[in-house]
């Protein structure tokens, strides 16, 4: 029997079960009725393991991932015949109940929350689901907190997929939160019901909104607030992006995020606390049961993420391992912490914070032994620096293919970040708890106060240091699903070689290595090679991307470009994924300014395969014009097209003789009637860009269909892209 078998019994069943898990998720929540196989296929299990069948093996296999097939089909909510949506009577009334605090955004207040009934015509009856709320803040009183149930009107809608190209999938990320509908509620459309549940996350709501009272009478600045009370509580909503930049650059984010360090600081501070236990009869048991009753209580004040699931999860079955005697596996107990969590949640495996938090720990639990021999310090100091370094690296190469994935960004000075910013936290969490366990003594808990207020400005203070650093973080890094796998691949069958002696790792290296490479190549040039140009949809707003041979020129106003949050959410994803390095914005009337009779600006060659005159657009042998409204929103720009359509000024051409277009892109009140637009103008295609409204757009779409011109509505049916052909650097 196999070493795996025998000392990590729980890596060989919970393979298989993610498996199925994974499969229902890539499926896209597919539907397949099982049940009825399921019962017939454990009695033929049973009757294999007593008769030892050879095929035992592989039929327990199949049995679990069918098993992780039917639990995660079982905790879809939208597959359940209770679920809300299916009832869409408008005059219902749903009771929900807040499952999280509320998060305030600049016009509205974010709520989950979940359905428990429904009330129509006087008639009450349960239903599920969870639902994102949006609640107007005008008029708003009281703002409803976690535990209490509210009832709003039945009004919801599908959450949006993402409208353009490469964008962030927030609705394959709520779905992962089991959250598919969500619903705007202004003043009148819902109100307290007065009843509050009293559960568990409603008790830890309360005690960590008490601490957060504690830390913010204390006297800290917002700064150093916003890092105590994310590293303490797990409260991030007071970071700002600056100070999540700031971190995120330096290598230094997973600081800020509840996890083993921060347990396992509790941990081994509860087991010392409570060591006089040790002298009473049965006090063990009594401590260990303690210990694994705080840390629970402390997981669920930090708001139960990922990773200080797996954390709690852990340090709870090392402790009763420690009451029973029995030594522990790591590998095998990170299994089972695993498996017992997927098993309550399955979406979890979809979340950042869970791949994450096991791929550092089974880095850290492997490779790091193997690091810290390779050089035997002297000393107590060096000693530490060299371990702190060993799980920083180890950690690091387990997680770091699949941060530049999600991420596309590497933090190039995380070692020395973690030398510094570690210690510094394991102080803060220590002095932070002091302080919040003697805030009412009133000498004592000052004194712990401006240690905690020193330390995180100590904190701060070193990570804007590394991260003001000159190549602090290399940004930009594009690697697909495909690439990902084969660099995990690469650093296995690497270590495998080095560290195990495995003979066939060096091959499998070298044949990894070849494959990322050509594909490499291959995805590099797919990339270069071909040009194309995106109308985004980015709301009250005109947004044309030209991208060829690596450079992109984006058309906009300067409203969008003053917000470069808006472009990294909406535009930077797709210039990732095509391989885009340089990137030009334009304002949109420096293809509209009139200076005189006949005299308008022609804009020089500003890319391979670009050029623009007579206010038209040439881009790999299509021919775009942009009709630009008149002060269409932040835009500030005038259009000539209205006042010179019929004379054919606006565009430098003889209405005489029309002009054939392969796109005309029209903008929030250009005003062209389709009888004006064919006096001078012959496109193969409309395009209707976001800047309208929801309604104007589909006026418009309606008004050109009836003409019989073929259109594109970027605010019902999304972006616009197309893909052109090779561009010309790579033509011959």
């Amino acid at each position: 029997m196999s070493a795996l078998t025998l000392n990590m019994p729980m890596i060989r069943l919970f393979i298989p079960y993610l498996a199925g898990i994974t499969a229902f998720n890539i499926s896209g929540g597919y539907v397949l009725d099982l049940h009825k196989l399921y019962l017939p296929a454990i009695c033929l299990f049973v009757c294999l393991c007593f008769a030892g069948h050879r095929f035992f093996g592989a039929w327990a296999s199949l049995l679990l991932m069918v098993s992780g097939y039917i639990i995660a089909q079982e905790n879809s909510h939208i597959q359940r015949r209770e679920h809300f949506s299916n009832y869409s009577q408008e005059e219902a009334l749903l009771w929900a109940e807040v499952t999280e605090q509320a998060v305030e955004k600049p016009a509205t207040y974010q709520l989950l929350v979940r359905a428990r009934l429904m009330g129509v015509n006087d008639t009450l009856f349960r239903v599920d689901g969870r639902l994102m709320l949006y609640l107007s803040k005008e008029g708003i009183g009281q703002i409803p907190s976690c535990g209490d149930v509210i009832i709003v009107k039945n009004r919801w809608r599908e959450i949006d997929a993402p409208r353009n190209p490469a964008e962030f999938d927030y609705k394959r990320y709520l779905a992962g939160r089991n959250v598919f509908h969500s619903s705007y509620l202004r003043e009148g459309q819902w109100f307290c019901s007065g009843y509050t549940r009293n559960s568990i996350m409603k008790k830890a709501a309360t005690a960590r909104e008490r601490a957060l009272s504690l830390l913010r009478g204390s006297g800290l600045e917002e700064r150093e607030m916003a890092v105590v009370s994310a590293l303490l509580l797990g409260y991030r909503e007071y970071l700002d992006p600056e100070l999540r930049r700031e971190f995120a650059g330096a290598g230094a984010m997973h600081i800020l995020c509840v996890s083993g360090l921060h347990v396992g600081i509790l941990y081994f501070v509860l087991l010392n606390a409570m060591m006089f236990l040790k002298r009473v009869r049965g006090g063990e048991q009594v401590r260990v049961i303690l210990i694994i009753a705080f840390i629970w209580i402390y997981a669920a004040i930090t708001g139960l993420s990922p990773s200080v699931l797996r954390a709690s999860l852990m340090f709870s079955l090392f402790a009763l391992g420690r009451l029973t005697g029995r030594r522990t596996v790591v590998m095998n107990t990170l299994a089972a912490s695993a498996f017992i969590l997927v098993t309550l949640n399955p979406n979890i495996v979809r979340y950042i914070g869970f791949q994450l938090s096991y791929l550092a720990v089974a880095g850290i639990v492997n490779l790091q032994p193997s690091f810290f021999k390779l050089y035997k310090p002297g000393g107590w100091l060096l000693g530490k620096t060299w371990t702190l370094v060993t799980v920083s690296l180890a950690a690091q190469l387990a997680t770091g293919p699949l941060s530049v994935y999600y991420f596309n960004q590497f933090p190039n000075y995380f070692l020395l970040t973690n030398l510094i910013t570690i210690p510094l936290a394991a102080v803060l969490i220590h002095v932070g708890i002091a302080a919040l366990v003697f805030s009412p003594v009133p000498l004592i808990g000052q004194v712990f106060t401006v240690l905690l207020a020193v330390t995180a400005k100590c904190l701060h203070a070193s990570v804007g240091f590394i991260e003001g650093i000159p190549g602090a973080v290399t940004r930009g890094v594009y690697m697909d699903g495909f690439q990902t796998l084969l660099v995990y691949v690469l650093l296995l069958s690497l270590f495998a070689y080095l560290f195990s002696g495995v003979r066939k790792g060096g091959l499998v290296f070298l044949f990894a290595l070849l494959a990322f490479s050509v594909h490499a190549s291959v995805s590099s040039h797919h990339k270069l090679a071909r040009n194309s140009f995106v109308v985004y949809s980015i709301s009250g707003v005109t947004a044309v991307d030209f991208i060829s041979s690596g450079k992109s020129l984006l058309l906009s106003c300067e409203g969008l470009f003053a917000n470069p949050r808006n472009i990294d959410y909406n535009i930077s994803g797709y210039r990732r994924v095509r391989g885009v390095r340089d990137s030009i914005r334009l304002p949109l009337d420096t293809l509209s300014v009139h200076h005189g009779p006949g005299d308008y600006v022609s804009v020089p060659v500003l890319m391979p395969d670009l050029s623009c005159s007579m206010n038209l657009i040439h881009f790999d042998g299509k021919i775009i014009a942009i009709a630009v409204g008149k002060e269409t929103g932040s835009m500030g720009q005038v259009s000539r097209w209205s006042e010179e359509t019929s004379s054919g000024k606006g565009f430098g051409i003889s209405c005489n003789q029309p002009v054939h277009l392969d796109y005309l892109i029209i903008s929030s009140g250009a005003g062209i009637e389709p009888a004006e637009l064919l006096r001078c103008l012959v496109p193969d295609r409309i395009i209707i860009d976001s800047s309208h409204t929801l309604r104007e757009s589909v006026n418009i779409e309606n008004m050109y269909v009836k003409e019989g011109f073929i259109t594109w509505n970027v605010r019902t049916s999304g972006a616009y892209v197309y893909n052109c052909r090779f561009a010309a650097a790579n033509r011959d």
